[in-house]
């Protein structure tokens, strides 16, 4: 059987947590979200050998080797890791759905309950970048004088493969591919459900392009 990461603050292996990085066709470090936990998770192993020798750490080695006590991405992880692999799996729309309703986040159109939004095969990603709405991107290149008051940073958007706006980097992502049965209709649907765990500002109709564009910490029918 394999090892936990961290008995306290990441009980679980560490191909559980490789399990939960979506993957990506860009290029890029491969392994590189899962060598970020188990650094840290030696850091804390180095810090525990020195407390065991009676050898008094530096304030560096104590900052680095108890990072994880408030490293958010710990807590994320750890905490959605234990309702999504709890009783093997088989309470995940219940254990989300209430964690959503305790939030104050109302279901979306046609759902009831959170629960029912829920009932179809569900996914947990962390460490997600997503692009920018193509609608916000064109909104703000005609906006560029409202959104970018830095004139040399305005002058440099000018060119038509320039981008206007980075990536959105979500904690945490929830995916109902088939989301369950409508109150109304009561029939299978199949948009996708998404649920970004972050804090983004909300957009106002006479600053930006309507909520049906934005990104936003819901979870949206599209």
């Amino acid at each position: 059987m394999a090892a936990l990461m961290h008995s306290m603050y990441l009980p679980f292996t560490a191909d559980q947590l490789q399990g939960h990085f979506a993957p990506v066709l860009s290029a890029g470090e491969k392994d590189r979200h899962l060598r970020y936990y188990l650094a840290s998770i030696d850091r804390a192993r180095e810090y525990d050998d020195l407390i065991s020798c009676r050898i008094k750490p530096t304030p560096a080695q104590t900052r680095l080797g108890r990072q994880m006590e408030k490293d958010e991405r710990f807590w994320v992880a750890a905490a959605l890791m234990a309702l999504y692999h709890a009783d093997a799996g088989r309470t995940r729309a219940k254990a989300f759905g209430g964690l959503l309703e305790r939030a104050g986040l109302r279901p979306p159109s046609g759902f009831r309950h959170w629960v029912d939004a829920l009932s179809g095969p569900l996914d947990l990603f962390f460490e997600v970048s997503l692009p920018s709405p193509r609608c916000y991107r064109a909104w703000l290149r005609d906006h560029l004088d409202e959104r970018v008051p830095i004139p040399y940073l305005r002058e440099s958007t000018t060119a038509l493969r320039s981008r206007l706006e980075g990536q959105t980097h979500t904690d945490a992502m929830l995916l109902a591919m088939t989301p369950g049965l409508r109150s109304s209709s009561r029939r299978r649907c199949s948009p996708m459900c998404r649920l970004m765990l972050r804090s983004t500002s909300l957009a106002t109709s006479s600053r930006g392009p309507s909520m049906s564009c934005w990104k936003r910490p819901s979870c949206v029918l599209r």
